[in-house]
């Protein structure tokens, strides 16, 4: 009965974890793509997302909301991430699962106006 309560209580902060980690790697991709280049904004001139600083933003973003891993990847105008995160279990722990991993995934893709 325990080993029941276990798992139905850890089976959940496994579904909870996958569905943040899902939202940290879209969230990660949509301000990659978000990152104009500054000096097209400054000027007026026709809004270009400059693809290094892209991968920097998401990439910040990644460390910012607490992914213990993380890629991120453009090819063409589709910018890619892939987060990992893990979670303390609460009752698996009593037979030596101490954490959960989870990952997620997320993309986005990068626009141009001009």
């Amino acid at each position: 009965m325990l080993l029941a309560i276990a798992l139905l209580v850890d089976g959940a902060r496994q579904s909870a974890a996958t569905s943040q980690a899902t939202a940290i790697a879209e969230e990660a991709a949509r301000a990659g793509a978000q990152a104009a280049d500054p000096a097209a904004l400054a000027t007026g001139s026709a809004v270009v997302v400059d693809p290094q600083r892209a991968i920097i933003e998401a990439t910040t973003y990644l460390t910012t909301a607490g992914a213990t891993a993380g890629s991120v990847q453009i090819q063409g105008n589709q910018l890619t991430v892939q987060v990992e995160i893990t979670r303390p279990t609460i009752f698996l722990s009593m037979i030596g699962i101490t954490q959960l991993t989870a990952s997620g995934a997320g993309s986005a893709v990068l626009l141009s106006t001009g």
